[in-house]
């Protein structure tokens, strides 16, 4: 059950964070993202997050201006 109720969890996340799309953008242009961390058993254990002018996030990571960083 805690298998299933863990797929559950991380299709959701994963379904959220494919519709989030890019991050907020400010009015002088830059951006920011941040992206929520998972243990093995989908407990939140961190983020990861980062501003500048090209901004995207996926599941477990963020991207601004070409740096990458995942959890």
């Amino acid at each position: 059950m805690r298998k299933i109720l863990f797929s559950f969890t991380a299709l959701i996340i994963l379904a959220l964070s494919l519709f989030a799309g890019n991050g907020n953008t400010n009015p002088d242009g830059t951006c920011s993202v941040m992206s929520i961390c998972f243990s093995n058993t989908g407990e939140q254990v961190g983020s990861v997050s980062c501003s500048g002018n090209f901004c995207d996030r996926g599941f477990e990571w963020v991207e601004c201006d070409g740096h990458r960083t995942d959890c």
